[in-house]
């Protein structure tokens, strides 16, 4: 295939070539001049954003509100909101939410997607209700502050760094894990969980979970190390697809099954 350019500029940028992307066998590749950064914010406006859904980045600093983004989740099903190709003015594509986000009136079953080129910070809280919630980074998604997500429904990460939602009040019914590629595993995963989760199909070099109830899933793990945390909890990983080479960490009773050779760097203790 053609593969992958992306151009960089420290202040600004002049393309005075072509770049081919082309492939002799392959698809066209992509060419990504250095993407516009967005902010969430209070309120219901937005700036340097396209007016449709995808909701894309056009300028630097991008903002859209909180209040718009749930506005338009009343009104259809799934939002995304996407960091879109600049001009080379040496934005990196992150997505920072600075704003509660609270689309638990709408749905059930609707989906907001923030899909950033660099990172996804979160700053604030995320309240999905029965809905859904994905992230997705090219490099990191990380969690600040004190504001906690809360999905009833499916948390589809994904990342090709680290992902860390450790903060407490974090609440997630079903987590997928994995990098932005469909197969791709994430690098360093941490989950702080009030209460119990269930994992869909996750990859991660390393998923470092802390559950307040019982850990479940409903598809195959691959990982490198898992680490629990969930004293007195009852953590059920028995899918036949599971790939995990080393646990460490602490339940109340554990049943897990992999088809790798397991061992373990760390202890791992049980009916606490």
């Amino acid at each position: 295939d053609g593969g992958f350019v992306e151009t960089s500029g420290y202040k600004s940028m002049n393309l005075a070539a072509t770049v081919d992307t082309t492939a002799a066998n392959g698809k066209t590749g992509t060419l990504l001049i250095d993407p516009y950064d967005i902010e969430i914010v209070e309120g219901s406006s937005t700036s340097g954003m396209t007016a449709e859904n995808p909701y894309e980045s056009t300028a630097e600093s991008a903002t859209i509100g909180a209040g718009y983004i749930v506005g338009q989740l009343l009104g259809s099903t799934d939002v995304t909101v996407k960091t879109g190709a600049g001009t080379g003015e040496g934005q990196e594509g992150n997505i920072t939410v600075n704003a509660t986000i609270d689309y638990s009136a709408t749905g059930p079953d609707h989906t907001l997607t923030l899909d950033a080129h660099n990172d996804v910070y979160v700053n604030a809280e995320i309240k999905a209700g029965d809905n859904n919630l994905t992230l997705k980074a090219g490099y990191d998604i990380e969690q600040n502050g004190n504001g906690a997500i809360t999905v009833g429904g499916t948390t589809t990460l994904k990342a090709d760094g680290d992902i860390t939602l450790d903060k407490a009040g974090n609440d997630f019914a079903t987590v997928s894990v994995g990098g932005v590629a469909d197969g791709t595993s994430a690098d360093e995963v941490t989950l702080n969980d009030v209460s119990g989760l269930e994992f869909a199909a996750t990859k991660a070099a390393t998923l470092d979970v802390t559950a307040a109830g019982a850990v479940t899933q409903s598809g195959a793990i691959e990982a490198g190390t898992l680490k629990i945390s969930a004293s007195g909890q009852t953590v059920t990983l028995a899918n036949v697809g599971n790939a995990i080479d080393k646990v460490e960490g602490t339940a109340g009773s554990l049943t897990l099954t992999t088809k790798n050779a397991l061992s373990q760097d760390n202890a791992l203790t049980l009916g606490t």
